[in-house]
């Protein structure tokens, strides 16, 4: 029988199972029972049969479209609606009532159905993936065994838009949960080829060694053990392991062979990890369905498997054509569906109360900040589970902020396990990295030292890419600054600078020994170098003196309204100037041993990253609150 990849070919080959005419194909049946009245019933082709979930509007008023061959990611936080999103899009779909009593959904305003093709390819369609059989009252399409439809009603629902895919809604949609993503690996009986089509995705393995061998191949990657289809007893199952023995004829197996076959463990049998990997796998490496629902498909497994099964999903939605729709809290397998070739896009739900808003990260955003090494191997996906985004320039900043962030009182705020703090790699890459967190409404601000300064390009684009302004005020600001700065040099510098750098750094420690780690901290504020940047770095607003000072300071604190936090101490080694390392993890696992993270300099510091942050989430939460009739802010 030819197929191609959960596609049956429903064309001349297969009889209607008829104890009267058994060489009749359901094509003559068809037209036997229904071509006067119905012409072009049989005539249809089933390869010009599409259906797939377009735009779908949200009540608040926003929307978004699933990627139309590959994996739509739902994210959000506990009770955003991610599962309800799902239960909501599949009713809409169908017109059958899951999401709530009455049929009246809770978030989803409007959903657009893709159909293409005639009614008669539609029966072409369902013909290669349902049985045609004559039943009580005449010819029927059987779905699943107690799940029969008369073909004429099939045709009239769909002339009438009347919902057609509640008809066939078990051939058109796999939706699967944490309760029912175990069905697909229970073992079914064997069918028919001239009889009867597959109706579990365990079918589709039976007459098809290529596909075999690719759900063996994938089994023996993640759990390190080959898959053997054991047919026998006129049943389906699959079991852990081969069989070292030659594959006997149908007419004589021996018991030998029944018993090797019986001695390998069912997957059934297996933890839940085994039967929720292979439970989401088998449906859409057999592309049985044209659209699979995933609620937390990640539930059960180990955070490696998880992002192996995002990789062959991605994979196989691609090959397949199937349209996949999770809701996930896991990053894993969301890098997993990354490694692939296939679409992915993001959507993120937020709710304050009432009915959640989405908002879209497309497939070219996300790849663009995939394909950044820096930002791949960093933990930037996380950042779509979390409330706020923190950006720094290195792993020892997060590292730092998150110790001193654990010894303050934030009741005031959003939970302190809810913000989340990225390294970057540097500064130049904030910008991008902020811009594609926002597009999927993820709050973010970036903390950064104070030579941030000295780069017009970089500070301004960073304000822009966390959806502020680079106002006029800012430019003015920071050109005077930046000219006074670029005009110095430590050739120029009076004696009573000096002494007035030294005294800011070591005023409150005139009673300290002036031991080796002292002096050599004397050593760096003393050190020429041409650019009075450096000077900046290692004393940060204090360098400043008069009207520049001032000027520093109304520029810092307008930075920190639009969600860049400048550590006014000058760089992070700063806060915690005692420290005789100056940098990388030996400086931050000393700092955290002598205590700098509770002292009060990284503690102000620090309280200005939880005012940025209440900040940005503040306006996020403004934006959300825009009403659907007027602009919202162009992210």
């Amino acid at each position: 029988m030819e197929r191609s990849r959960g596609v049956y070919r429903a064309a001349d080959v297969s009889p209607v199972w008829n104890y009267f005419c058994m060489d009749r194909t359901w094509r003559d049946e068809l037209k036997a029972a229904f071509g006067e009245g119905q012409p072009g019933i049989a005539d249809g082709i089933a390869e010009r049969f599409t259906v797939g979930i377009g735009n779908v509007k949200m009540k608040e008023g926003s929307s978004f479209t699933p990627s139309r061959t590959g994996v739509t990611v739902v994210v959000g936080g506990n009770n955003s609606g991610k599962s309800t999103l799902l239960r909501e899009i599949r009713q809409e779909l169908t017109g059958k009532g899951y999401a709530s009593p009455g049929n009246i959904t809770q978030s989803v305003q409007s959903l657009e159905t893709l159909v293409e093709g005639k009614p008669e390819d539609m029966i072409a369609w369902v013909a290669g993936r349902a049985d045609i059989v004559h039943g009580n009252y005449g010819l029927v399409i059987r779905l699943r065994e107690g799940d029969e439809v008369d073909p004429i009603r099939l045709m009239r629902s769909f002339h009438s838009g009347d919902h057609p895919l509640g008809v066939i809604e078990s051939k058109v949609i796999y939706a699967s949960d944490g309760e029912n993503r175990f069905r697909a690996i229970h073992e079914a009986e064997q069918y028919d080829p001239h009889r009867s089509r597959p109706s579990e995705p365990i079918q589709y393995l039976q007459g098809d060694v290529e596909l075999r061998e690719d759900i063996s191949r994938i089994f023996q990657k993640v759990f390190g053990h080959p898959l053997e289809l054991d047919p026998l007893n006129y049943r389906l199952n699959l079991r852990i392991g081969r069989i070292d023995m030659e594959t006997p004829k149908l007419d004589y197996i021996p018991p030998e062979y029944r018993d090797a076959m019986a001695a390998l463990p069912p997957v059934s049998m297996q933890g839940d990890g085994v039967k929720s990997f292979m439970g989401q796998v088998l449906p859409v490496v057999t592309g049985a369905f044209p659209i699979v629902l995933l609620d937390e498909p990640e539930a059960f497994l180990h955070p490696p498997q998880a992002r192996a099964l995002g990789e062959y999903l991605g994979s196989f939605a691609g090959t397949t054509g199937a349209q996949v729709i999770a809701a996930t809290h896991d990053k894993n397998f969301l890098a997993g569906l990354l490694e692939t070739d296939t679409d992915v896009s993001v959507v993120r739900l937020t709710r304050e109360s009432g009915c959640p808003r989405v908002s879209q990260l497309d497939s070219s955003q996300l790849r663009d900040v995939w394909n950044d090494p820096i930002v791949k191997y960093s933990n930037v996906l996380d950042g779509l589970f979390h409330q706020v985004v923190v950006l720094a320039e290195a792993e020892t900043d997060c590292g730092f902020f998150r110790a001193v962030l654990d010894t303050i009182d934030a009741n005031d705020c959003f939970p302190k396990s809810d913000i989340l703090f990225i390294p970057t790699g540097g500064k130049s890459a904030m910008s991008k990295v902020a811009r594609t967190l926002r597009a999927a409404s993820v709050p973010v601000i970036a903390v950064a030292d104070i030579d941030i300064l000295n780069d017009k390009a970089i500070i301004s684009s960073l304000v822009e890419s966390l959806g502020s302004n680079w106002s006029d005020s800012m430019d003015k600001e920071l050109g005077i600054v930046s000219a006074d700065v670029n005009s110095r040099s430590l050739n120029s510098v009076t004696v009573g600078d000096v002494l007035k750098m030294l005294g800011e750094a070591f005023g409150d420690r005139s009673a300290d020994d002036f031991d080796a780690g002292v002096k050599k901290e004397f050593n760096r504020y003393l050190r020429t170098k041409d650019s009075y940047w450096k000077t900046v770095k290692m004393s940060g607003i204090n360098a400043f003196q008069g009207e520049q000072y001032s000027r520093v300071r109304r520029l810092i604190d307008s930075l920190l309204e639009a969600g860049v936090v400048v550590v006014q101490a000058g760089e992070l080694e700063q806060l915690a100037p005692a420290v005789e390392e100056r940098k990388g993890p030996r400086w931050l696992s000393s700092a955290l041993e002598q205590g700098a993270h509770k002292e009060e300099p990284a503690q102000r510091h620090v309280a200005r990253i939880l005012e940025a942050s209440k900040n940005a989430l503040g306006r996020s939460t403004a934006q959300r609150e825009v009403p659907a009739d007027q602009p919202k802010a162009n992210i």
